[in-house]
């Protein structure tokens, strides 16, 4: 799933150097990808948690783990989260790619 991530932005990345943006504001793009797509991933935790999975991931959030740690923690309470997050990111990415257009 992280990896899709990964994938996605270098796809948004390769058509956005069919113009010309300096490295820094790469850089920058590369940032705000990543902070979307991190939202669409919390925001489809959210959705699929428990009260007490919603605690357990803060508190895990608190304890300095990042997101891929405490979803990957989460995975096996939740049934079918790769899925959904797939989902979620696959939605966002067609999303960004046509606002591009």
């Amino acid at each position: 799933m992280f990896d899709d991530i990964k994938k996605y932005q270098d796809e948004l990345l390769t058509e956005l150097t069919a113009q010309s943006f300096s490295e820094s504001e790469k850089a920058e793009m590369t940032q705000l990808l990543t902070e979307r797509f991190e939202k669409v991933i919390v925001y489809t935790l959210l959705r699929a948690m428990s009260d007490e999975q919603k605690k357990e991931f803060e508190s895990l959030l608190e304890n300095k783990q990042g997101i891929e740690e405490a979803v990957v923690k989460l995975a096996s309470e939740i049934p079918d989260l790769y899925i959904l997050l797939s989902d979620a990111l696959t939605h966002e990415f067609e999303v960004i790619k046509k606002a591009m257009k």
